[in-house]
């Protein structure tokens, strides 16, 4: 960034080389005076200082242990001295420990202080541009190191996706062309209960595989999906996605309960939360209790800024030990449910989508409740 007018800070007790200082200089740059290291410090305090010019000897200190106290504060400021006495012990110190730019002897003249001002105007640039490039480099790097990071992240998943994937289908194939040939094969071909069970387990493969394609279909369509916000009413989503599993009602196994203090217009992707919602469920009915009766609880709560929802259920629980590891992609908590494990993952890439937020509280034997806080996006209806 290039700077109009330099600020100079000229630090003298005699207040004729203050005069004249300023009077020589202020065209040029802007001026600041100080009679003493008392005022030159509160000048820098409220000033962004460029160049200090300072006599070396004054009543108080010296020039040199003036630039000493202030170097940790202002360490990007430029530093000449200014001295009538032949002092080579202070100079060879300031030059040393202070890190001035130039010193000069007394009386300057103002041709020769003008050419090394604005030749220290120049030196301050480049430092200022370095450090700048410095701390652009720095971000950069950063920045680097992130991208690098999310990408070792995607590989890894990409590399457990497709791992998962090639084993998720494969194994239900595997299993109905070993069934298929035991049905070809058996001898006794008029045994109607063989037959049966072999279909069966044929069927029950392919059920297997028709839940892990349809969620993986999900997944990546939740993945890309191009949000549309509108107004919900979430009364009519959550029972629409209630009709799809209990298309009869549900007085089985499982209840059902929701209710709703929704007293101002809420507005989000419709699909999205079908789809968080339809997870929910059936994650519940996978696990829950068998031979009891089950319940699910939903409660939703909206005002001007989000939606407050729990959703709880009555069954087998969560262990504390696996309770972090739920919204993992493919991970199941249980080997004997049905699932593609990635239900719970997609409910958790549906509410990045929607940046909201999802944690769980469980208890084996007890159940679990899902809190969920969805932004309201009113803002961009």
């Amino acid at each position: 960034m290039e700077i109009e007018k330099y600020n100079i800070l000229y630090v003298d007790d005699e207040e004729d080389n203050l005069k004249i200082f300023r009077a020589s200089f202020r065209r040029e740059f802007n001026i600041f005076i100080a009679s003493n290291t008392s005022i030159a410090k509160e000048i820098l305090k409220d000033n962004d200082i460029h160049l200090i010019i300072s006599d070396q000897r004054m009543p108080d200190k010296t020039g040199v242990e003036f630039l000493e106290e202030i170097i940790l504060d202002f360490p990007e400021v430029v530093r000449i001295i200014l001295t009538a006495f032949s002092d080579t012990t202070d100079i060879i110190r300031a030059i040393n420990k202070v890190g001035i730019y130039r010193y000069l002897t007394k009386p300057w003249d103002v041709d020769d202080l003008t050419m090394t001002i604005k030749s220290a105007m120049n030196n301050f640039m480049l430092k200022r541009q370095n450090q700048n490039l410095v701390i652009s480099l720095q971000h950069t790097n950063e920045e680097l190191l992130k991208t690098n990071e999310d990408l070792q992240k995607r590989n890894k998943e990409l590399d457990d996706y497709v791992y998962r994937i090639s084993h998720e289908v494969r194994a239900p194939i595997s299993s109905i062309m070993g069934l298929f040939y035991l049905l070809k094969n058996h001898e006794d071909h008029d045994n109607l209960a063989i037959t049966q069970e072999y279909l069966r387990l044929i069927e029950e493969s392919i059920s297997k595989l028709d839940i892990f394609i349809r969620s993986v279909l999900q997944y990546s369509a939740t993945k890309n999906f191009e949000q549309k916000i509108e107004q919900v009413d979430f009364e009519i989503v959550i029972n629409e996605c209630i009709k799809e599993f209990f298309p009869q009602g549900t007085n089985g196994k499982i209840k059902i309960e929701a209710s709703f203090e929704t007293i101002v217009p809420f507005f989000s992707d419709i699909s999205l939360l079908k789809t968080i919602f339809r997870n929910l469920m059936e994650n519940a009915i996978k696990y829950a209790k068998h031979n009891e009766q089950n319940s699910i609880s939903i409660l939703v709560s909206t005002n001007e800024s989000a939606a407050s929802i729990s959703f709880a259920d009555k069954g087998i629980g969560i262990p504390q030990l696996y309770q972090e590891k739920v919204f993992d992609m493919f991970y199941r908590g249980n080997d004997e449910a049905n699932g593609s494990g990635l239900g719970l993952y997609i409910v958790k890439m549906a509410l990045i989508r929607l940046n909201g937020s999802i944690r769980l509280e469980s208890e084996e034997e007890v159940g679990t409740t899902f809190f969920l806080e969805i932004p309201n996006l009113s803002a961009k209806a």
